[in-house]
């Protein structure tokens, strides 16, 4: 076929029991089939991975299957994913996460009438593996229109936010914008969250996001990281992160973005302590966080009255759970 113009690229390994539901929902556009491919980039998978996508290959000539000769490892075959985008516009979805049928179209729409973007994200639901809806929106602070923010916006949205703001899979890269853009493999958790802070410190950063709800971010035993968590040093990758870039920006921030943040360190300190507080990791996130407080104090005010009550009220809830 002609170089489409949008990509979805799937990297995957030892997917074969939920591949066919992403490839299913990829393959499904509103979009001609013509005007877009779906490549999956199997990084040597010992399973069925390979059999269940070649299934789809004979109904639809948008589908193309790639496999690495050896494993890449997860970030190197994110990589390889970019390396093998040929699109004006193209997307990296995990195999098991399901985009909407609408996420080609609004993407394409989005980007013809905000052409200045790197990278834009679209709106994302949080779902089980049988599709139930956990959480409407990926974030509380998620754009409500479409919007372009430049790098350092984008950075005080991530603080604000405390922790990443966008889910990997909804990303919309613009090829002729991101030539260099890698995701670094030094980092075990949060690679997505490590890449977008590296290029939001590029001067001319600019990322979009698109207010529609494009994908049912899926989470399950599946998902790639969750055998990460039960490593400890990964839990203080976000905070540790986090408070990096803070202190990156404080320098540049004014009076009233320095109270917003310091107050956001603060109550990420609280949610810190309160999430899987017997985990020795959580407990050090919490450390982490709550000397950098002593650097950086922040005084709770009344405003702060409900988000207090919510984490005394799971504090006493968990206890009595444990007796």
């Amino acid at each position: 076929m002609n170089t489409p113009l949008f990509q979805f690229l799937i990297p995957t390994y030892k997917r074969a029991a939920v591949i066919g539901t992403t490839l299913h929902a990829c393959l499904s556009q509103t979009i001609p089939p013509s005007d877009y491919e779906v490549v999956v980039v199997d990084n040597a998978s010992p399973d069925e991975t390979e059999s269940v996508v070649r299934s789809f290959a004979g109904t639809f000539g948008n589908l193309k299957f790639i496999r690495n000769s050896s494993n890449l490892g997860m970030t190197g075959n994110w990589n390889r994913c970019l390396d093998l985008a040929s699109a004006s516009l193209f997307a990296i979805v995990h195999s098991d996460d399901v985009p909407r049928a609408s996420y080609a179209e609004s993407a394409l729409r989005f980007a013809a009438a905000n052409p200045e973007f790197d990278i834009a994200f679209g709106n994302t639901d949080l779902v089980d593996s049988l599709g139930r809806v956990i959480k409407r929106g990926f974030s509380r602070l998620f754009p409500g229109q479409p919007t372009i923010l430049n790098g350092r916006a984008f950075q005080i949205l991530t603080l604000m936010s405390r922790g990443n703001p966008v889910a990997a899979s909804s990303a919309v890269f613009q090829r002729s914008r991101t030539r260099g853009f890698l995701f670094h493999e030094s980092t075990k958790f949060v690679v997505d969250m490590e890449a977008w802070l590296r290029w939001a410190k590029r001067q001319d950063a600019a990322f979009g996001f698109l207010p529609e709800t494009i994908l049912d971010y899926v989470i399950s035993e599946h998902q790639a990281t969750s055998s990460l968590l039960r490593d400890p040093d990964v839990w203080i990758e976000s905070p540790t992160m986090l408070l990096e870039t803070y202190r990156n920006l404080r320098p540049s921030l004014t009076r009233e973005e320095d109270l917003e943040l310091r107050r956001s360190l603060a109550i990420m300190n609280l949610e810190w302590v309160d999430t899987n507080a017997d985990w020795r990791a959580a407990r050090s996130a919490a450390r982490l966080v709550g000397r950098a407080l002593i650097t950086y104090p922040y005084r709770f005010t009344p405003r702060d009255l409900p988000v207090l009550a919510r984490r005394l009220g799971r504090r006493i809830m968990g206890a009595r759970t444990a007796k």
